[in-house]
């Protein structure tokens, strides 16, 4: 096979396939982020995924459990913790902050014998390396660590290499730990020299470009299990290896760097289209001395990792991995904006997603499902940075204006650029390191921390206001007992009693409220809590707290004379205090008697929306199959939030289902049950849905929509159940389903890898959504009939426009109303096209008999009308092919739906006293168009005229020709 078969799927492809062919099961690689492992921000080596074999915490029925061998490329990104590539891409030949990692694994099956067979007849004979340019390593021992050198490994490679290509190194370049403990072993590298001759000899592991490592082959035999402690030999032995994807390909297709491979190769010239800048030049270091190279390295490394991420669920923020993407992204934008040419604002980085999706899909397929939600964050993203970034660079410039060599930019100035500008350190001291200066990390980390808590103030006004622990153990060691908040599923006045008064961690509890506490308030006002909001906290309540996803009750407190009053605001529950948030009005003491009552009006609001995320969740499981299961929801009282598991966006039959099964059920008028159980019963009810990993009280409530829970216990195994919307619930509910009285859904978006989002309405605004639905399809089609060609095409737009704008609005029918729309501009364009097709047969048989009649007459210029559509390129055309039978001065004129095209032709001996541009100029004057154009050549338009326009033009066009010529 020639080096330029060898592409990047190709390599990938034959790597599997070889060790399918040696009984490995292929296991797709992880995602780039691993939930279960804490230890990692993303996925960084192929290993990852099976941590728990070599750990021994696998579970025996997993799947895992039962993998002897297994092979893969894997996803990985370096980018962020211990293994963090980020600042060398760009810059040199080989570092990227994603790679695919080809590996092998042997579970406790085969050893050193086969893995380095295998790795050498895979590399020799398949991949067909070059045997004399390959060195390899073993590990040499170590007498801290106890072990001998690794002889077993030298006497495998001696079947293959030379012994003057087998190096022996220590334990930092080849003996493997997971971590501080945990399984470890010695490994023996594979290097490639690319120069041949010798060259490699001396500089295996020399950070020489043009000898890599291409494979790590790692062997696990031992344990440590504590840190610092012995190694211990391992019960079963391990094969863990690892190859560069990228940077084996580089060697397949004779590439001296892993960016001259054909998928970069196929990035750069994205970027070029899209940038315009000028062609990747393959410079580094020194030769790159406009950066411009380096920039485009930055920029296709980075658009391929944050799409991978992006996909896999990982989403931009300011912290943890979040923020490690977020960097990445600036970091490519500043690139772009500053080397390639690029506006801050052109959005160049969110349009190379899809190039990466399309080169990488094959290999990963879940790339297809979410790219239109990767381009919308990318987007966000790159928006948000493009608006500051040009003060940013202004703001870093004018801090570094006429400094010499060595200047070091102060710490509140670096820290400045990133709360202010949004620029992160790293990239602060990238640009002063290129400019010749210094930054201080000292005083910036400082810096930082003195701003951290003017920053973090606005995000904690709220949990200033929080009963926070001590606050509850202050409670529980004065014996006042936690709310008894069992009223508030049948909510009605009631007269409670002050137990306590809370003012935020800043002021602790109050006994009382009086006159000074107003004072204080008027004479040092609180920015921090600028409405003056108290907590209070009763023996008991019918307000719903803030919790399971539902929106807090709102209502009012006032005592019997109304001199004391508050607008309850928020409803919070810490430890089983609810604690009631509002602003004081009057006086008011401990034990004082207050009556309270909640806004029903409000209440019932989210009372149906709450109702109707469990016939959701019911009917999208009907819908979609038993895999959904609900992973989170927000009850409000306009509208309601529901996520749920599926693994790609919903068709609109698929929601439309979904909708109709919601409305079926409200239109049956079912009761609504629920009724505490104790939690071990209530698991056993066939069908119950319950949120995954939730810790649920014991008496657990149980909601049933349409069958009692008497019933349910009473034969709690019945498959019939699985025909109700039966959940654990904490929440307030409806009694029954047909008080939401109809239901739509106006939105569907991912909101994570493999998490969908709906946004529901109920009640009025559902009516509400449903009518505009009706009337907007009323207006739709009237606009539409009757519309040809370029008047359909323009009212198909109008439309959109329209449609656009219309927010709550069923998406089902916003979905067939835009199809219907692009079938109309379908229909039209086709139309046009046709027409053209017409007008430029009428247009060259004008011409053609016209010239032929200007070439038998002595007419010195001709104002005619050819009514062929609005393509003023066609009446230019035309006018040089009647010039061609006779060069005289000419002025076509073309009506249609309301429109005259302009298009006039001057000679050369008449361009002094008949120029094009006056011509035009004062053909269309007559009716207030408009035209433009030089004195050979010009044109003009005007809109909204008629037939008696377009004679009035025809004898300007005729009156101006005649006195000029």
């Amino acid at each position: 096979m020639s080096d330029s078969e060898w592409n990047v799927d190709k390599v990938r492809e034959t790597f599997i396939e070889f060790f399918k062919g040696k009984d490995h099961t292929f296991v797709p690689s992880s995602g780039v982020y691993l939930p279960n492992d804490t230890t990692l921000l993303f996925a960084n080596a192929g290993m990852n995924q099976f941590k728990p074999i070599f750990l021994g915490t696998v579970d025996p029925g997993s799947e895992l459990a039962s993998l002897k061998r297994a092979a893969n490329s894997q996803k990985c990104i370096r980018a962020g913790g211990k293994h963090n590539d980020l600042e060398d891409v760009g810059r040199d030949s080989y570092h990227h902050t994603m790679f695919e990692m080809l590996g092998s694994w042997s579970f406790g099956d085969y050893f050193k014998e086969e893995c380095i067979a295998w790795s050498w007849e895979l590399l020799t004979e398949v991949y067909k390396l070059d045997p004399t340019r390959l060195y390899v390593t073993y590990f040499g021992g170590d007498e801290k660590l106890g072990l001998e050198p690794d002889h077993k490994a030298k006497e495998e490679w001696l079947k293959y290499v030379p012994e003057d290509r087998i190096l022996s190194a220590d334990a930092r370049d080849n003996f493997w730990e997971m971590g501080k403990t945990g399984p470890c072993g010695p490994c023996s590298e594979i290097h490639y020299d690319k120069v041949g001759n010798g060259y490699g000899a001396t500089r295996v592991n020399e950070d020489d470009p043009l000898v890599i490592e291409i494979w790590n082959l790692v062997f696990m035999q031992f344990v440590r299990e504590e840190e610092n402690g012995p190694l211990k030999p391992l019960p079963s032995r391990h094969c863990d290896t690892g190859m560069g994807l990228e940077r084996l390909t580089s060697i397949l297709q004779g590439k001296q760097t892993n960016y001259e491979i054909d998928l970069f190769d196929n990035l750069f010239q994205a970027i070029q289209r899209i940038t315009g800048a000028p062609a990747y030049g393959g410079k580094y270091f020194e030769e790159d001395t406009t950066g411009r190279d380096t920039s485009y390295r930055i920029v296709a490394d980075h658009i391929r990792t944050i799409t991978i991420a992006i996909s896999d669920g990982v989403l931009p923020s300011n912290v943890g991995r979040g923020y490690v993407l977020r960097r990445i992204i600036r970091r490519a934008v500043c690139s772009g904006v500053e080397k390639l040419g690029v506006t801050p604002d052109s959005g160049f980085f969110s349009k190379l997603a899809p190039v990466v999706v399309e080169l990488m899909a094959g290999a990963f397929p879940g790339l297809k499902e979410n790219v239109d939600h990767v381009v919308s964050v990318i987007s966000d993203e790159e928006n948000q940075f493009g608006r500051t970034l040009r003060l940013g660079l202004k703001r870093f410039y004018r801090v570094t204006k006429d400094k010499e060599a060595g200047f070091v930019i102060p710490g509140e100035e670096s820290a400045k650029l990133f709360h202010t500008f949004g620029f992160p350190f790293d990239l602060t001291r990238q640009k002063a390191v290129a400019l010749g200066f210094q930054v201080d990390k000292a005083a910036h980390k400082k810096a930082m921390e003195e701003n951290a808590g003017v920053v973090d103030a606005a995000a904690k006004k709220m949990e200033l206001l929080a009963l926070h622990g001590e606050a509850v153990a202050e409670l529980v060691e004065q014996s006042i007992d936690t709310t008894n908040d069992s009223f508030k599923y049948d909510p009605k006045p009631m007269e409670v009693s002050v137990v306590a008064i809370w003012c935020g961690r800043r002021k602790g509890f109050f006994e009382y409220i009086d006159k000074s506490f107003y004072v204080e308030c008027e004479q040092s006002p609180d920015a921090e809590n600028p409405k003056n909001h108290i907590g209070l906290v009763f023996d008991k309540t019918p307000f719903y707290a803030e919790q399971g996803g539902q929106i807090f009750d709102i209502g009012c407190v006032r005592n019997s004379s109304s001199s004391f009053t508050m607008d309850v605001e928020a409803v919070k529950v810490y430890g089983g205090y609810v604690v009631h948030y509002g602003t004081p009005k009057g006086l008011l003491k401990l034990n004082e008697s207050l009556n309270v009552e909640i806004d029903m009006k409000r209440r019932a609001l989210v009372m149906n929306n709450h109702t109707s995320t469990h016939l959701c969740n019911f009917s999208l499981r009907s819908t979609l199959g038993d895999h959904v299961e609900q992973q989170g929801s927000d009850v409000f009282a306009h509208r309601f939030r529901f996520d749920f598991s599926h693994g790609k966006p919903l068709t609109v039959d698929e929601l439309e289902e979904m909708d109709e099964r919601v409305r079926k059920i409200i239109l049956q008028d079912l009761p609504v049950y629920d009724k505490e159980v104790p939690l071990d019963e209530a698991k056993q009810i066939c069908g119950v849905r319950q949120m995954f990993g939730e810790a649920y009280p014991d008496p657990v409530r149980v909601v049933s929509v349409g069958v009692s829970v008497d019933d349910l216990l009473a034969n709690p195994t019945s498959e019939e159940w699985k025909n109700y919307a039966i959940e654990f619930c904490g929440g307030t509910h409806t009694p029954s389903s047909n008080a939401p009285i109809t239901f739509t859904t106006i939105n569907e978006e991912a909101k994570s890898k493999g998490v969908r989002r709906i946004v529901c309405l109920t009640g009025q605004e559902a009516l509400d959504a449903l009518q505009a639905s009706k009337d907007y399809k009323t207006r739709m089609e009237a606009a539409l009939e009757g519309k040809t060609r370029s008047a359909l095409s323009t009212t198909v737009a109008d439309l959109l426009k329209e449609l656009d704008s219309l927010k709550n609005f069923p998406y089902c029918d916003k979905s067939r109303f835009r199809q219907a729309l692009a079938d109309a501009k379908k229909t039209a364009t086709a139309q046009m096209k046709e027409q053209e097709k017409e007008f430029k047969k009428i247009a060259a048989d004008f011409a053609k008999e016209t010239g032929a009649q200007l070439k038998e007459s002595d007419q010195k210029f001709l104002v005619a009308r050819l009514d062929i559509g609005s393509n003023c390129g066609v009446l230019k055309n035309t006018i040089k092919s009647m010039q061609k039978q006779k060069m005289i001065p000419i002025c076509l004129l073309s009506f249609c739906d309301g429109k005259v095209s302009v298009s006039a032709s001057s000679t050369k001996a008449a361009l002094g006293t008949l120029p094009a541009n006056k011509w035009v100029s004062t053909t269309v004057s007559s009716v207030n168009g408009k035209g433009g154009g030089k004195p050979d050549a010009a044109q003009g338009v005007c809109t909204n005229v008629n037939e008696e326009n377009v004679q009035a033009m025809m004898d300007a066009a005729n009156e101006f020709a005649s006195q000029n010529i």
